[in-house]
């Protein structure tokens, strides 16, 4: 596998999670896998920021949040300042949605802020938005996106879901989205080839 996706939800399980989510972080660094871990719910952030901070700290490629779980996780104002805030203690980016306003991502010594994308019919239910974006911002990492192509990937992925009731895409919509997603995907910004190398820069341009 090359990405092991660790959901703060898995906090909430009970005494031992917290020791089974470490172990299986260390067992994908062992295995050169990269971690991606999801806050999830602002009542996770507010239950379990200790936890949440340590395998940020210790083992985060990346980080994905909404606005007010980033906010509270790091005590910053905006979304824009928690990404950053974030991208300081983990090896990639960092991932901040924000609603209407888009998203910010942060990582590789630059920031990006992508505007949402809207899709004709307009969001019919935000159900399952924050993990669509992820998706889509996971499906650009793999494709060695730059931080802004995943940004707008995950932006469309995530316009396309909410233009439904229910997160789970239909076969024909999944197949279309799979078509035009390269689209948004790709451009001249900094890519992902050099992220090992990049995140001493990164440490010292967004501190």
């Amino acid at each position: 596998s090359k990405v092991l996706l660790v959901e703060g939800y898995l906090l909430e399980c009970g005494a031992g999670a917290s020791t089974f989510v470490t172990g299986a972080m260390e067992e994908a660094k062992r295995n050169g896998t990269m971690v991606c871990l999801t806050t999830s719910d602002l009542t996770v952030v507010q239950a379990h920021g200790d936890a949440l901070w340590d395998a940020i700290k210790g083992y985060a490629d990346i980080v994905f949040a909404n606005s007010a779980e980033a906010r509270a996780l790091t005590g910053q104002a905006t979304a824009e300042q928690a990404a950053a805030y974030l991208a300081r203690h983990t090896r990639v980016v960092s991932c901040v949605t924000d609603g209407v306003a888009g998203s910010h991502l942060a990582g590789m010594g630059t920031t990006q802020a992508i505007p949402p994308y809207w899709m004709p019919k307009g969001p019919l239910d935000t159900s399952g938005a924050g993990d669509a974006y992820a998706a889509g911002a996971m499906y650009a990492l793999l494709g060695n996106a730059t931080i802004r192509g995943m940004g707008s990937a995950g932006a469309r992925v995530s316009s396309t879901v909410i233009q439904q009731i229910g997160a789970r895409l239909k076969l024909d919509d999944a197949e279309k989205l799979a078509e035009v997603l390269p689209m948004h995907m790709y451009d001249q910004s900094v890519t992902l080839r050099g992220r090992a190398s990049s995140r001493a820069s990164t440490t010292t341009d967004l501190a």
